[in-house]
């Protein structure tokens, strides 16, 4: 089985469906569904949702070398 590509604690930013553009934190990693429980930040609070793997995008991987 391959490695998923986040694990609990990584900072997420939400690349597709309602939540596009918000950011949040991963609390768990579902790996037989590929989705990942996360805690998000709307306007100053923590909402918790599911999101699949696909809606999703590491922010460690979003900056570009300088």
């Amino acid at each position: 089985m391959t490695e998923p590509p986040f694990k609990a604690g990584d900072r997420i930013e939400v690349v597709s469906g309602t939540f596009e553009g918000f950011q949040g934190e991963v609390v768990a990693v579902l790996t037989d569904s590929q989705t990942l429980a996360i805690d998000l930040d709307i306007f100053g609070r923590r909402a918790a949702t599911e999101l699949e793997f696909v809606d999703a995008r590491n922010r460690l991987r979003l900056a570009t070398p300088s």
